[in-house]
């Protein structure tokens, strides 16, 4: 990749030893429990055994003097320091790294060093994150230098030095603290100042001599060789190599949306917002993701409506600032928004409107090219609360199970994208319903040695029936009990006596389910129930 060159190293140790005298003040420690000289001296010191001497400048005589809660003055040409590395976070679109004669393309496997440079085309940005946690965005047509990349051992004090010679930056900046530590940002006309803050710096693209000064949160110092100006939360400064600036100007408010969504189902993505008669133009600013990290495209437009038409799938954030005659752009006003490009909705459902318990119905609906897999849900209300199945399949139909209890039930699908979004079909509606118990045919008596043929009217997707045979109608004293795979049953060898039969129908829902019993008599012969027989004893008596 690239060699650490002894240049490099000098450029590193000449910019710090210049910062000297612009941070002669010292480090402020705070003395804890069981500190001593000794393990001071080892943390923080280029040479530990000068502890001595920053015990003398504390006007201390020993390691016995500190105590816990004392402050402790460093002097800073004794701490150590090194160099702080930057990390990449995010790289959109063309952006190269200079350093030295060497340039290659910009990848967040690489690490930001001192004297490194940065140039970012019209579809380029990047984010960085500095060894303090501030971070930077460095927009399209940009080109910033790192100056200054100095890490103070463990103190945590990190100075960040950089020149932007064009286009702007954007910074989230970490409170900082101690007098080593620094973050500014180096135009032609001016320095801007960071203690903690997000602002805004940006280069004019005609005239590089003027540049633009926005903070929206904290304070900036912007100064330059004629005059010093601090810059509050909520202003702005407009700034010009070889004039004195003038005073800071309040920003314009961040517009009020009037026409957003959180999700869009097409494109285009459509934003409104509300006009500023102060504003003559607004900027607006698309980033992939919520953290305004990867900006996708930056641009400067009159009205106050936007149209995005190119983009994909996904979410994304948007952000839009009025800017003034002077042109300083003024607070933010951002939006999170979902694209889902959802397949249309599935038509021509099709299936059985009603079904018997136990019986299976096929369910199948029109093929979408844009759906990568369908969802499928089958509920007892229509409004879904109450939902029983919820599949999601490659296939345009499926089965119902067979244990569907008897009711009326609703079924929809609809067709997905990748990120798993789609529109529901209308609802179908299925009715399982139970069939008639058995009906079984009238039965005649019969004489003892004869068998008895009973028969019953079949029931729909029966899997067999239980017929029980009792000496009672409530039948509480069952004679036989059996099953039979057709809708009749021959019983044999009966003693005489009344008998009640009934039937019920194997399956789902219908155990149980018994048919109105019918009775009939065993009898034996020459019991008056033979009606030859009973014929002929009445002729005999007539005789007699």
């Amino acid at each position: 990749m690239f060699q650490v060159k002894i240049r490099g190293w000098l450029f590193f140790i000449l910019a710090v030893l210049m910062a000297f005298p612009a941070i002669s003040d010292d480090w402020l420690y705070t003395v804890r429990r069981n500190d001593d000289a000794t393990s001071l001296g080892n943390k923080y010191l280029i040479n530990p055994y000068r502890i001595d001497e920053v015990l003398k400048h504390n006007q201390l005589n020993s390691s016995n003097d500190l105590k816990p809660g004392l402050v402790l003055k460093f002097p800073l040409n004794m701490l150590k320091f090194g160099p702080a590395r930057v990390q990449v976070l995010v790289v959109q679109g063309k952006v190269t790294l200079h350093r030295g004669s060497s340039s290659v393309p910009l990848e967040t496997a690489l690490s930001i060093q001192l004297k490194d440079r940065i140039v970012t085309l019209d579809d380029g940005s990047v984010t960085l994150r500095f060894a303090d946690k501030s971070e930077l965005l460095l927009g399209s047509n940009s080109e910033l230098t790192f100056d200054v990349l100095t890490r103070w051992g463990r103190t945590g004090m990190v100075d960040s030095r950089m020149r932007l010679t064009r286009g702007s930056v954007e910074g989230r900046v970490q409170t900082l603290e101690g007098p080593g530590a620094h973050f500014e940002v180096h135009t032609p006309s001016a320095v801007a100042t960071v203690r903690g803050t997000e602002f805004r710096v940006r280069i004019n693209d005609k005239q590089t001599s003027i540049s633009y000064n926005e903070v929206s949160e904290g304070k900036v110092k912007v100064e330059n060789r004629l005059t010093d100006e601090l810059v509050r939360e909520g202003f702005g400064l407009v700034t010009e190599k070889g004039k004195v600036t003038g005073k800071p100007v309040e920003l314009l408010p961040a517009p009020g949306f009037t026409q957003y969504a959180k999700e869009y189902p097409a494109k285009p993505v459509k934003l409104a917002w509300q006009p500023d008669d102060r504003a003559k133009a607004y900027r607006v600013e698309l980033f992939f993701g919520d953290n305004f990290k990867q900006q996708l495209s930056s641009q400067i437009i009159a009205s106050n409506q936007v149209s995005f038409e190119q983009i994909e799938s996904g979410t994304y954030s948007v952000r839009i600032r009025a800017i003034d005659v002077n042109d300083l752009e003024g607070l933010d006003a951002s939006h999170q928004f979902t694209l889902n490009e959802a397949p249309s909705v599935p038509q021509n459902l099709t299936g059985k409107q009603k079904i018997w318990v136990g019986e299976q119905t096929a369910l199948s609906w029109q093929t979408l090219e844009q759906a990568k897999q369908y969802h499928f849900e089958l509920a007892k209300d229509a409004s879904f609360a109450q939902i029983l199945v919820s599949k999601k399949l490659e296939e345009t139909q499926l089965s119902t199970g067979s244990d569907l209890a008897p009711g009326t039930y609703y079924w929809r699908v609809s067709g997905e994208n990748e990120q798993g979004k789609g529109y529901y079909s209308q609802v179908a509606e299925l009715s399982v319903e139970l069939p008639a118990v058995p009906t079984i045919k009238d039965l005649a008596d019969i004489e003892i040695g004869e068998a008895q043929q009973v028969a019953w009217q079949a029931v729909p997707n029966a899997q067999g029936y239980h017929w029980q045979l009792s000496h009672d109608k409530n039948f509480t004293d069952i004679a036989l009990a059996g099953e039979s795979e057709k809708a009749q049953v021959t019983l044999n060898d009966l003693e005489v006596g009344s008998y009640y039969i009934r039937v019920a129908a194997k399956g789902a829902y219908n155990q149980e389910r018994y048919s109105q019993a019918k009775p009939f008599e065993v009898y034996e012969a020459g019991n008056g129930k033979n009606p030859f027989m009973l014929s002929s004893l009445v002729l005999i008596l007539l005789i007699l």
